[in-house]
Parts: structure tokens; sequence; C-alpha cells
């Protein structure tokens, strides 16, 4: 990971922490890694599936397996896979892999590959013709009963938001839970206090009533021990004063203890940010991907062709982005994209 994108990750860190000391949660850090599917001999034959459910082939197998091992030592909180089955088998053997004991898989059809139509099945060669006869050129053009562009980006982005909304809602419930304890501790410790002061209240004027009864019997012994009465108030003056002194460092001291303890559970908060895996397809990921970099202004990656997004992602290809999500806005840094370095040597 560069110095820039740490430096990114940092600056959305300090943002939570500043939203947490204001008693809200105003925005939400979560982390998403998009997996294409496995190969399969369509694939292998360049020839176009859409929603035909073709299985993963052996090779394809092995590389979800490899993705899996990459992806091993990842803590996910959530697991979504489109329902064809070259997605959902892929993710199947990511999980397969995982150590961190991995939430179970919740299958999404708005997931699913674009429909293409009457060219399902055609080899891709023989749909490239049909686009120049058409006047128009791959990707953007449409079959007879093909799914739009538009359409296919249409319900990911809506998969995405669906998912950053969730996360936002669960994060700011438990923020508020934790406030709503906090102030029932507060108000406990303050009823407490006020006890307390009730029950010293009350040994003060017993004493008071006590010392007038012996001061009716030595009124003349008061007067001899008067002046030394002086001197003790005197020295009892002193001491208050260095109790004060000592009580308030106490208290500065406690003060101090209770921000570090909120900035470490701020902290710790956010060391334990949701971490989602999506297990779909490459022409639908491409339109999440467009959507992300072209619309919400997502930078990508040092070193990266500027026209990757609009590429098709290799099989198991993996790509990664942090999200700081508000119900008002998104910042997003894109830590990998169609990274495949676990199929070096297949």
């Amino acid at each position: 990971m560069s110095g820039q994108q740490n430096a990114a990750i940092e600056q959305q860190q300090q943002t939570a922490a500043t939203e947490d000391m204001m008693g809200s949660r105003r925005s939400v850090l979560m982390r998403f890694t998009f997996v294409r599917h496995g190969e399969t001999q369509a694939n292998k034959d360049r020839c176009i599936q859409g929603h035909t459910d073709i299985p993963l082939c052996q090779s394809g197998e092995e590389q979800a397996s490899r993705a899996g091992e990459r992806l091993k030592d990842v803590r996910f909180s959530r697991v979504y896979a489109s329902d064809l089955c070259r997605a959902s088998t892929t993710c199947r053997l990511i999980l397969a892999k995982n150590t961190c004991h991995p939430p179970p898989l919740i299958i999404d059809t708005r997931l699913r590959e674009r429909n293409f139509g009457s060219v399902e099945g055609m080899v891709f060669e023989e749909v490239l013709k049909m686009a120049e006869a058409n006047g128009s050129s791959w990707p953007q053009y449409s079959p007879p009963g093909a799914e739009s562009l538009g359409d296919v980006q249409a319900r990911l982005v809506a998969f995405f938001k669906e998912v950053c909304q969730s996360i936002y809602d669960k994060n700011n419930n438990n923020l508020k839970k934790r406030e709503a304890v906090n102030s029932v501790s507060e108000k406990g410790g303050k009823g407490g206090d006020r006890t307390e002061a009730k029950r010293e209240k009350e040994d003060e004027e017993t004493k008071k009533k006590k010392k007038s009864e012996e001061e009716a019997d030595m009124e003349e012994e008061n007067m001899l021990n008067e002046a030394k009465e002086k001197e003790r108030e005197k020295e009892q003056e002193k001491t208050r004063g260095k109790t004060t002194e000592t009580n308030s460092a106490e208290r500065d001291g406690d003060k101090k203890t209770e921000e570090e303890q909120e900035e470490h559970e701020g902290r710790k908060e956010e060391e334990e940010e949701e971490h989602v895996l999506v297990v779909s397809h490459g022409a639908a990921l491409r339109q999440l991907y467009l959507h992300l970099h072209r619309t919400l202004g997502c930078p990508l990656p040092p070193n990266i062709n500027p026209d990757t997004p609009a590429r098709l992602s290799p099989n198991t290809g993996i790509s990664t982005y942090s999200v700081r999500y508000s119900p008002k806005a998104y910042t997003l840094q894109c830590l990998c994209l169609h990274d495949s370095q676990h199929l070096q040597g297949m």
C-alpha cells in the first residue's frame, strides 16, 4: 500500500475519532472487497454467458482456491454473491480457506451478470460483428432482449448503497446504545453523590446540637481554649488548601483518564470496521467500478491506467475499496483494482 493510500486511510480514521468526540457518528468507515468469479468453459471458449448458469471448470476452481488463500486472514463481516453458480461456488471456495470464521453467505440476485438476451451462448467475435453491423461498439451494444447498461449499473449501485446504509445504521445504533448506558451511569453517580451529601449534612447537624449542649456546661473552659482553637483553625485552613490542590489534581487526572478511554474506544471501533466480501461477474462489476470512479470520483491507485475501470476484470480479479459513508456523501479510496497476483504461475 502506498504512502498516499495510508495517508487517506489515516485521515478517514481521524474523521471518525472527531465525530465520536462530538457524541455522534456522522459517517462510518467500511471496506469492500469485490471478486469476479472463477473461469468457466464458456470463458475459455470466449462465449457470452449472461444469465446462463454455467459452473466453474477445473481451472476456475483452482483460481477461486488461490483467491481464498490470498484472502484467508481477512476478517469479513458480511459476504454476498450472485445466485449464478459460477459466482456462488467461487465465493464458497474463498470462504473455505478463510481462518477468521466468516459469516454465512448471502445470495443477492442484484449481483447477477448482465442479461445479454439473444446473444447468450454465442462466440464473442460473432457478437462484435453484430454490433458493428448495428453501428454500435462493445460493450455499448444492446442485443435484442438484453439488459441495458444503465439498468445493470442501477441494480449494482442500489446493492452497494443498501449495504453501506445498513452498516451505517448498525454503527450508529450501537453508538446510541453506548451513549445511553453512559448517561445512565452518570445519573447513577450523581444520585450517589447527592445521598452522600445529605448524610454528611445530617451528621454535621447532629454534631452542632451536641456541641451546643456541651457548651452550656463548659462555657468557662471554652473561653480558656479560645486562643488554642483559633490556632488550630489556622492550621486546618492551611491543610484544606493543600487538600483542595490535591483533589483538583486528582480530578484533572481522572478527566484525562476518561478522555484517554474514550479515545481508545473510538480507535477500537475504527479498527473493527466492517469488511464486506462481494463475488459477482465481469460486466456487472465493471458498471459498479465505473460508478465509483467516474460518478463518485474515487481516485485510482498510483500507476493504474485511467481506463482500467472500463476494462473487464480477469477471473477472480480482486478489487478493494475503503469507503467512508454517510447518507449525504461518500469518500472512497481504491486500494487495488483487478489484482490477480494470486494467479501467477497458472
